[in-house]
């Protein structure tokens, strides 16, 4: 889903700030009053909203899921991130087995990710990596198939071969990470 907040407190700017699994704070973006501030998400995902100078919390909020809600498609104001593809083929050879490169990250613009299963004889698993670093949710990728999978800038995928060897290794795609502080 994409939700837009608009900003009507008077003169003051506020943090948009998105509550991970592990209640940590990522921040999304700043919003100037008078200004909306798009942000793909998924029902249930909690926003924290705090005073850009004081950093007080302003709201918290969890943005719902509306029924008859014009599909995000129409609403957002840019594409979807187009991730490279990921191509398996039957030359690849597994991967050392170690921990992702990177977790989920969370937030992120809606993104879209590919991949291609060229390997003739054998399907291919694609796995979400979660904040904890765990492999979740396989998806099957069938010899010659191609999947898009609708995702967001700060998910974590890998890929395994039918005995379970790590092949791809997919971290999130870099998030803006600027460090905003105020000056007295």
């Amino acid at each position: 889903m994409t939700f837009a907040l608009t900003n009507q407190c008077g003169k003051t700017p506020v943090d948009v700030m998105w509550v991970d699994d592990e209640c940590h704070e990522v921040f999304r973006g700043i919003v100037t009053p008078g200004e909306t501030f798009w942000q793909d998400s998924w029902e249930g995902h909690v926003f924290r909203l705090r005073d850009h100078a004081t950093h007080k919390l302003v709201k918290e909020m969890t943005a719902p899921a509306l029924p008859g809600a014009p599909d995000r498609e129409q609403l957002w104001k840019g594409p979807r991130t187009e991730l490279p593809l990921v191509v398996v083929k039957d030359g690849d050879s597994p991967m050392a087995e170690a921990a992702p490169a990177e977790c989920f990250h969370g937030g992120g613009r809606a993104a879209t990710l590919h991949v291609k299963n060229e390997r003739k004889d054998e399907p291919v698993f694609l796995m979400r990596v979660d904040s904890d670093c765990k492999e979740r949710d396989a998806r099957t990728v069938n010899p010659g198939a191609k999947v898009d999978v609708n995702t967001s800038e700060g998910h974590a995928f890998r890929i395994r071969d039918m005995g379970g060897r790590l092949l791809h290794d997919i971290p999130p795609t870099s998030l803006d990470t600027t460090t905003y502080l105020t000056v007295p």
